[in-house]
């Protein structure tokens, strides 16, 4: 899948579409996923990805509803075929899921100190735990959550492949459009 190809009108954000908006919202994530070296609170400070996510906490929850995405199809997929034990099914489906989204993972990882992001992990991990039978055992669902975060705590980033020098360039041309595609918007909407 390349992260650059260049958007159409169809991905331009269109209050009288929805698809439309829905499409530049997914195109601009993919943008943030594809330098995870930036940080959340830098990315919100520019015009095109302000104008396709209304705040931060709803660029987190996005980001984080694609992971869980990933990490539930990953444990779904491993549940049905593997054997052994629940721990080593959870934690190689976590594998798979680091490695199939790890520029989203190194995203969120660095976004960690976000109140929200923490609370979503929280949340999410209890659930998990609870759903795989880790709390019953007598067990808080806070007890069971932390023994899950610490079995998927050392699995490994695998090195991401590095953009090429045509790559880096569309994407950095495709930045520089969208930022003056919404300096316009904004220079149109003050003499109106």
């Amino acid at each position: 899948m390349t992260l650059l190809n260049l958007p159409t009108a169809a991905t331009e954000p269109s209050t009288a579409d929805p698809w439309a908006r829905l499409r530049h919202r997914r195109h601009v994530l993919d943008l943030v996923i594809a330098d995870p070296h930036i940080s959340l609170r830098e990315w919100m400070t520019r015009e095109y990805v302000a104008e396709a996510f209304v705040d931060l906490d709803d660029l987190l929850r996005t980001l984080y509803l694609r992971w869980s995405t990933v990490l539930r199809g990953c444990l779904d997929a491993e549940l049905e075929t593997g054997g052994g034990a629940t721990a080593d099914l959870v934690v190689t489906a976590y594998q798979r899921a680091v490695n199939h989204s790890s520029g989203l993972r190194r995203v969120l990882d660095a976004a960690m100190v976000e109140p929200l992001l923490v609370s979503l992990v929280e949340r999410d991990h209890a659930r998990l735990a609870q759903a795989l039978g880790l709390a019953a055992s007598g067990r808080t669902a806070s007890e069971a959550a932390a023994e899950l975060t610490s079995m998927v705590g050392h699995v490994a980033y695998q090195e991401p492949r590095r953009s090429s020098r045509r790559e880096r360039r569309e994407r950095e041309r495709e930045v520089r459009r969208l930022t003056l595609l919404a300096e316009q918007r904004g220079r149109l909407g003050s003499t109106a």
